[in-house]
């Protein structure tokens, strides 16, 4: 793989949970990935108050917000869980848009890196200004993983 680098963080990036773009999974329309994943955690822990007011939201800001405040939620279960739910739907994201799919692929060979200077888990924590030098990197990174494991198998589907 190559050395370089992708960085994305906040809305205004296609790679980015919050970034809006219309999918459906069973049958169920999302205006973004973050709604389906809080969508997907609050059904896990029974808050069906919840999973109401997710789908009512009109802002992925305010849907991550709801989903921190979700009853009965257990961090250890949620964790077994929260990997295959961001596969399943940046899967669907990308799948079902042409064009994200194309800006996905315009990434070539290098490792997507969600900048989040607040998130060692999904992102680096490190924010745009240092993400470019790895020995600040903080964080797991693994939506960034995740979405370059999507490229590169999208890509190769897309050979066949």
């Amino acid at each position: 793989m190559s050395a370089e680098i992708t960085p994305f963080f906040t809305k205004k990036y296609v790679f980015s949970n919050h970034y809006g773009c219309h999918f459906e999974i069973d049958n169920i329309s999302y205006f973004c990935v973050e709604q389906f994943y809080m969508r997907f955690k609050a059904l896990v822990f029974g808050d069906f108050k919840s999973v109401e007011m997710i789908m009512e939201a009109k802002d992925a800001g305010a849907i991550k917000r709801i989903g921190s405040k979700i009853k009965d939620f257990n961090h250890h279960i949620w964790r077994k869980l929260c990997i295959i739910v961001m596969v399943i739907g940046n899967l669907a994201k990308y799948r079902q848009n042409g064009n994200l799919r194309k800006l996905l692929f315009e990434t070539g060979d290098s490792l997507l890196v969600e900048a989040s200077p607040f998130d060692t888990y999904w992102g680096v924590g490190v924010g745009l200004g240092g993400v470019y030098n790895r020995r600040n990197w903080r964080g797991l990174n693994v939506l960034g993983r995740i979405l370059t494991r999507i490229r590169d198998n999208l890509k190769s589907q897309s050979k066949i």
